[in-house]
């Protein structure tokens, strides 16, 4: 949750409108209320549910961009495994606030398709 927060307040410095949930739980129910164009999903390392919880997050929120943050796959597997969950994007850490900014604004140029999952960008 540290890295989260951490990753929130370093984009609300650079100008962008962010909120914070320090858990899925916390997401689904922030996205009931209020759209986020772009959901930024960090998955802990020791997170045992994280890849489950994405799931069910995308299920809620068909018309947000989710990227997904996480220093646990480096591999071609892991764009094709988050793909699956309904995950958009992947930034395998480390990666710098500035590669996060390049992702959100080249989202911010695109809609997302409702129906059906599209191609993950890495």
């Amino acid at each position: 949750a540290m890295a989260a927060k951490t990753l929130a307040e370093q984009l609300g410095h650079r100008g962008f409108e962010t909120d914070f949930a320090n858990s899925f739980v916390g997401a689904e129910l922030a996205a009931r209320t209020k759209y986020y164009r772009t959901i930024i999903v960090v998955i802990e390392p020791d997170s045992s549910n994280g890849w489950d919880d994405l799931s069910s997050l995308r299920k809620r929120v068909l018309g947000s961009w989710i990227i997904v943050a996480t220093s646990r796959y480096h591999n071609d597997d892991a764009y094709d495994k988050i793909s699956r969950l309904g995950g958009d994007s992947l930034l395998a850490a480390p990666f710098s606030v500035e590669d996060l900014t390049m992702r959100l604004s080249a989202f911010s140029l695109r809609s997302r398709p409702v129906q059906g999952k599209g191609s993950i960008a890495r």
